[in-house]
């Protein structure tokens, strides 16, 4: 912070190992103290933060605050735990400029709101309302706000533990001199003698963000001169708000101060060299995270009690290693799902209210594994995303970067090779870096691509942070397992997880007819819960114009597909030399694990370009004369309605969806024979 000479600091909200109960339910489960900063560390941290004047606010406490009352600069403070007589609803009342005999009269009372507010008002305390939105309870009604806008002037509306939701509401619901004037003669008290304004506070406990966010006064050379600005309402707050990383590093310092009675500084030295310096909020879970997988913290991995040639048993170590690494994160994942609530319990208060905040459209967090290579789905999410209306903004997250596509990065906590695809390596995010981006971009729901890594990290912080979620079907993974290994056994495993994974959905988009009815006869899904959204074409980018005048004159069959044994080219391959016509042209447009099996199967025979893309691809698809998919597993068949949308007539197989994109006889033929003789016929 940098001070401005014209005005007058403090946080006037911040707790010492000092503090009493809270009450926090939290903490409670977690095991872990209100604080356990000392007084003396509270008051050097503010001080360095540049606070002109220091204060202790302890939950129902003030012993930490008469150690500092030496300092001509201190503020005795408390914060108060009020209850309402009539109803039970709890409140927190910050109290500031007390000795020992307020102290003792205010705790008398309570357990009378009503008393208490008399009391403090008839011996000229400084009195505020803590975190006005704070409601774990979820008891918090506009009425409650009204009658709290009759007893008290002054809100917290930036507190450092509080969430931009909640602070921003409580600003909007605070009232002005006028407001609460009305507001106390509704209810039959007596106007506040105090002036109306916000305050601000860091409601620090981990000694970490103490004077991050403060009070700003006019100038004043001695305390009662600054109490005397907060009286008259001559104040306003600043500072940061909560976010899940600086809530993290708070618990993380507090369960450290937990188990060891202070925080160990060998163990933050050591985190704070990996961080490569000083330990920021963000590094926290990552270093937890990076300790727990690979630094000492896991016993050694066993040897493998069999063969593995192909690596699948180290894979499979490896994922265990990261299962366990993820699992140290609870604590974490816990900050944000509370987080998580928190927003959501301010956003209904704020309807409630009718103080809602304006909000610019549907907000959507995509998790698409696979966004940075050539396939088909990161192709129909870059065809998409630039065509969705002006009041949905998407979010994409990905590991590393994207091709054509803006994207929040997560780094990887690991690789995992996948045995099936062996030029394909699947990366593992860190789970909590994936949550904080989706909770960074105040996202309304989540869309995943299916059930890769990043689609069961989204998966998870749906259920986390209590999102709705949706969950695009792609991909047969079971049909793919069987053609990939022709094990019914892991055909069967692949079916069984697909099926659980889209069963935990709130909705699942299926790109076709056909594949809406694998989804309810197959995985079981209810049919209420599917939505057919039909894929489109970028009619501009593929079209007849795009023909070369410098063709060969012969005919021309063209291909279009990844290169690798689901997708059937070998039947295509097959098919061609059954016609055994050298003036028949085969352009295979593609790559993948297969490829240099059918290159030395076509025999020259077929032309390969690898993939292409812009317009070389368009010139491609319209300087065939048909195009031919030979693939069973096509949950909608994209290159064939681009083919098609070229000019050309198509080729397909009667088995998966792609069939639906042809109408036989007049766009092209469905082969119902799935072999190379069907093809060739």
């Amino acid at each position: 912070m940098t001070t401005d000479l014209a005005s007058a600091t403090a946080d006037l909200h911040c707790h010492s190992s000092a503090s009493g109960p809270n009450g926090n339910w939290w903490y409670a489960q977690l095991g872990i103290a209100d604080c356990k900063t000392p007084p003396e560390e509270v008051y050097a941290q503010a001080k360095a933060a540049g606070m002109t004047f220091v204060t202790l606010t302890d939950h129902d406490a003030i012993d930490g605050a008469l150690e500092l009352a030496h300092h001509p600069d201190f503020i005795v403070g408390e914060e108060v735990t009020v209850v309402f007589a009539d109803d039970g609803v709890r409140i927190d009342v910050v109290v500031l400029g007390l000795d020992k005999a307020r102290h003792r009269e205010i705790q008398a009372r309570r357990d009378d709101a009503l008393a208490l507010v008399r009391y403090l008002r008839a011996e000229r305390l400084v009195h505020f309302l803590a975190h006005p939105i704070y409601d774990p309870g979820n008891a918090l009604e506009p009425e409650h706000l009204d009658r709290l806008g009759a007893l008290f002037p002054l809100w917290e509306t930036r507190n450092g533990a509080r969430l931009p939701e909640a602070n921003e509401l409580a600003a909007r619901l605070l009232p002005d001199a006028a407001a609460h004037r009305r507001l106390a003669a509704e209810y039959g008290f007596e106007p506040s003698p105090l002036g109306s304004a916000g305050i601000g506070g860091s409601d620090d406990h981990g000694g970490i963000d103490i004077g991050t966010t403060y009070t700003f006064t006019p100038p004043a050379a001695t305390v009662e001169e600054y109490l005397d600005h907060l009286r008259a309402g001559r104040c306003r707050p600043a500072g940061l708000h909560a976010h899940p990383a600086r809530m993290t590093h708070m618990v993380a310092r507090l369960l450290d101060r937990h188990r060891t009675g202070s925080v160990d500084e060998q163990r933050l030295e050591t985190w704070s060299a990996l961080a490569g310096g000083k330990l920021e909020h963000r590094d926290v879970a990552r270093l937890a995270e990076a300790l727990a997988f690979g630094t000492g913290m896991d016993d050694a991995e066993p040897a493998l009690p069999f063969s593995d040639p192909n690596g699948v048993g180290r894979q499979l170590q490896t994922l265990r290693r990261y299962a366990r690494s993820q699992a140290r994160l609870a604590p974490y994942l816990t900050v944000q799902a509370y987080l998580a609530r928190e927003r959501q319990g301010a956003r209904r208060l704020a309807e409630r209210t009718g103080r809602p905040a304006e909000r610019d459209g549907v907000r959507v967090a995509l998790l698409a594994d696979g966004l940075g290579s050539v396939n088909g789905v990161a192709e129909t999410y870059r065809e998409l995303l630039p065509h969705l209306p002006a009041d949905v903004r998407v979010t994409a997250i990905a590991c590393g970067t994207a091709r054509g596509i803006d994207v929040l990065e997560v780094s990887r906590a690991a690789t995992l090779a996948f045995p099936l695809y062996p030029d394909l390596d699947l990366p593992l995010p860190h789970l909590s870096e994936v949550g904080e981006r989706i909770f960074d971009c105040d996202a309304d729901l989540i869309h995943v691509s299916g059930p890769g890594p990043l689609g069961l990290a989204g998966l998870a912080a749906a259920k986390l942070l209590r999102l709705p979620l949706v969950a695009t079907y792609h991909t047969e993974l079971g049909d793919y397992a069987r053609a990939l290994t022709e094990d019914p056994l892991l055909a069967e495993l692949a079916h069984a997880a697909t099926s659980r994974f889209y069963a935990a959905a709130d909705l699942v988009v299926a790109p076709s007819r056909e594949t809406a009815h694998r989804l309810r006869t197959v995985l079981g899904i209810a049919a209420a819960r599917i939505a057919v959204v039909p894929q489109g074409v970028d009619c501009r980018r593929f079209s007849p114009e795009h023909r070369r005048t410098d063709r060969a004159a012969g005919p021309s069959v063209l291909c279009v597909a990844r290169l690798s044994k689901e997708k059937g080219i070998g039947r295509l391959l097959e098919a061609h030399a059954l016609l055994g016509r050298g003036e028949l042209e085969l352009t295979i447009v593609g790559d993948g694990p297969a490829r240099q099996a059918l290159e030395r199967q076509a025999a020259g025979r077929a032309t390969f370009t690898g993939w292409l893309e812009g317009e070389a691809l368009s010139r491609a698809f319209a300087s065939a004369d048909l195009f031919v998919l030979p693939s069973t597993t096509e949950t909608c068949g994209q290159v064939v309605l681009e083919a098609q949308a070229s000019g050309l007539p198509c080729v397909v197989s009667g088995q998966g969806a792609v069939r639906e994109a042809i109408l036989p006889g007049s766009s092209g033929v469905v082969v119902d024979i799935d072999s190379a003789e069907g093809y060739a016929t």
